[in-house]
């Protein structure tokens, strides 16, 4: 399953930043999410997206108790929680710069 779903985000990561870097040039609004294309961000999104899937309560157990113990193999250089949080906070799009005030 998590194999498939990085697949998934991988193909995501791939498609989207030509199109996102479309949009803001329309706008005219400089890209400063520049970290977005990153192979690290795509393995970080995929735990992310696999969290949100689960029945985990809290992100620290389910990474420390599920992602850390049986995951390690599928994630190369997989990050430690705390640098992972710091790494997560860079994934998200700050989409409020983009849309137009009268939406």
């Amino acid at each position: 399953m998590i194999i498939e779903l990085l697949f998934y985000v991988d193909d995501f990561y791939y498609k989207f930043p030509p199109v996102w870097e479309a949009e803001l040039i329309a706008y005219g609004v400089k890209n400063e999410d520049a970290n977005l294309r990153c192979r690290q961000a795509t393995k970080c999104m995929t735990i992310v997206v696999a969290f949100h899937q689960s029945n985990h309560r809290d992100f620290k157990s389910f990474y420390v108790g599920l992602v850390q113990k049986y995951w390690w193999i599928n994630f190369s250089n997989l990050l430690r929680y705390i640098p992972l949080l710091y790494k997560m906070s860079s994934l998200f799009i700050r989409v409020r710069k983009v849309i137009p005030p009268s939406i």
